[in-house]
């Protein structure tokens, strides 16, 4: 090969492999020495969760956030992409009535035009519960946008409430420029964190629920004042139950794409009473999911030995 095009190779493969470093808010790709892997199952090799991920950041939790079972990069800064509506759906349940009317507001028709949307139109009218799972099952830009307004009145004040929130939840490790995850520089977050998120949605049943739902079939009035249904299919194929990627083992989640933040999948699984969130960050269209059911198995399986002990890892 070209010395010419062999380091043009080796400058591809390094822009895909590795998450990147926000000091100072810039795109500066981690060296690999500053990657980490740790497991919660002791100090052997024997107690590893042999996970080989091939996403640049995994974790798994269990039932609270720091009790972190596996993680490769959890402190590692990502870019969300729409993962980032785990929040919004967050602070919308917190604040949000459920029942109230909205108005979709005009400033929909700003979202970038090459977004995910839930094709909504301003002026239709819906219950917020509606709007809600046309933010997070066809990953809606737009929607995201709309729900924004409903809570703090424009995209600016929900951002802002957006940080404030996640500083309380201890994400120490994120900013948000949009409710909506498309890519911006200053827009970011890390497996850890994320999981943070997920946490606190799923706090509330309506959360779980939506997170866990893999089509809505939406009721609406249209500017003219007419009836209409549409219905949302989820972007997550791991809830659909004729995708090759469907798991017993995954209860939910959200799905993000940009083509800078490469594939990222944000779950939960319910399994024998206990509560699993895991995050595969910058990953492969498939290997997020593959990723997500190996890390949950494999805890699983782990559980099931004899003389089972862990203790969580840090970051």
């Amino acid at each position: 090969m070209h010395p010419w095009k062999a380091s043009l190779l080796s400058f591809l493969l390094l822009l895909f492999v590795f998450p990147f470093s926000a000091e100072g808010k810039t795109n500066e790709y981690y060296a690999l020495s500053s990657f980490s892997k740790k497991s919660s199952y002791g100090e052997e090799a024997l107690y590893d969760l042999p996970v080989n991920p091939k996403s640049a950041g995994v974790l798994i939790a269990e039932n609270e956030p720091d009790n972190i079972l596996y993680h490769q990069n959890g402190q590692s800064l990502f870019y969300p992409s729409s993962t980032t509506k785990v929040m919004t759906l967050y602070l919308a349940l917190k604040y949000g009535d459920l029942d109230e009317e909205v108005v979709v507001p005009e400033e929909i028709q700003e979202v970038p035009y090459d977004s995910s949307l839930a094709h909504l139109k301003p002026g239709e009218k819906m219950t917020f519960e509606t709007l809600l799972h046309g933010l997070m099952l066809p990953s809606g830009n737009d929607a995201a946008v709309a729900v924004a307004h409903h809570i703090s009145g424009s995209v600016s004040d929900f951002v802002e409430l957006m940080n404030e929130e996640a500083q309380n939840l201890g994400a120490e490790n994120t900013h948000f420029m949009n409710p909506h995850g498309y890519h911006e520089s200053s827009h970011y977050s890390t497996a850890y964190d994320l999981s943070l998120f997920m946490f606190a949605a799923l706090e509330y049943e309506k959360g779980e629920e939506i997170m866990g739902s893999h089509t809505y079939s939406a009721s609406y009035v249209n500017p003219d004042g007419a009836e209409r249904k549409r219905t949302w299919r989820t972007t997550n194929d791991q809830l659909l139950p004729d995708s090759p990627h469907a798991s017993r083992y995954v209860s939910g989640g959200k799905t993000g794409y940009t083509s800078q933040s490469l594939y990222n999948l944000l779950s939960f699984s319910r399994v024998n009473g206990d509560l699993y969130v895991t995050a595969a960050l910058r990953s492969g269209r498939q290997n997020r999911y593959q990723d997500t059911t190996r890390m949950v198995l494999q805890v699983l399986s782990k559980k099931q030995e004899q003389n089972y002990s862990h203790r969580p890892v840090s970051l």
